[in-house]
């Protein structure tokens, strides 16, 4: 007869193997971000108003903010196109960053009456490893009747199908879970991306911030007719100090560290 000690070892071993698992999709993700980085980096002189190359933003323009923006590298790199198009969100993305990381970055952020007033969330997350369905039921209970869009990422690698999977089953239990199709639109457009196939370049931008656009209310594209050849000049610093600090502090407490 099989005892209990075996069961016991039996289920460590399985634990070990996912949270091993979980790492190294982590890890790739990561690896991946990097990359963009140095992708960005190399041909930022040519949007250098739009491209960003630091692994972390923390970027808004707006006193009354109406759009919050959480993502991961893909939002980092493009930030300065995002508030451009969006004049009047908060973007905070880092590198490598985890659907998971999204849950307590926006309980901290709730505390503060400047996040509280922000009916529309959207949420750039996904890429880097995969996301299960209690990660999002519990971002959407805190959400509770915002309206939250979820850009589905397009990344050739394993953890693709289970998220796109996770996005439209929980979109079918929350009404105000709306899914932008990235991945259906990019499908067999590989001249939108960078050498690593996930990382949009200035052509797939473009076509990425157009789908959202299309599936957000029209008051929030503030720059919708504006032209990607004529740049807006979009300042990193806001003239609040101090509400920029709080943020600070909310995202690199929860998150652990700084730049």
């Amino acid at each position: 007869m099989i005892g209990h000690t075996f069961y016991r070892s039996l289920w460590k071993a399985i634990a070990l193997g996912f949270a091993m698992t979980q790492g190294l999709q982590a890890y790739a993700g990561v690896a991946m971000d990097r990359a963009a980085v140095r992708d960005i980096r190399a041909q930022s002189t040519e949007y250098p108003e739009y491209a960003y190359t630091k692994p972390y933003c923390l970027r808004y323009g707006s006193g009354k903010p109406d759009l919050l923006i959480i993502g991961d590298s893909i939002a980092d790199g493009w930030s300065g196109y995002l508030q451009h198009e969006f004049p009047d969100a908060v973007i905070d993305a880092r590198v490598g960053r985890q659907f998971s990381r999204a849950i307590p970055i926006y309980a901290a952020m709730r505390q503060y009456p400047f996040f509280r007033d922000i009916r529309t969330i959207v949420l750039e997350l996904g890429t880097n490893g995969p996301v299960t369905p209690h990660q999002v039921q519990r971002f959407m209970t805190m959400a509770g009747t915002r309206q939250v869009y979820w850009i589905t990422p397009s990344v050739p690698r394993p953890w693709q199908k289970e998220v796109l999977a996770v996005a439209h089953t929980e979109a079918r239990t929350y009404p105000n879970l709306h899914i932008v199709h990235w991945h259906q639109a990019a499908e067999r457009q590989p001249g939108w991306f960078w050498t690593d196939g996930v990382h949009p370049n200035w052509q797939g931008v473009q076509h990425l911030v157009g789908l959202l656009k299309t599936a957000l209310p029209q008051s929030m594209t503030g720059y919708a007719e504006s032209r990607p050849d004529n740049p807006l000049l979009i300042p990193d610093i806001p003239e609040n100090p101090q509400a920029t600090a709080t943020m600070q502090a909310v995202t690199l407490v929860v998150e652990g560290g700084g730049n």
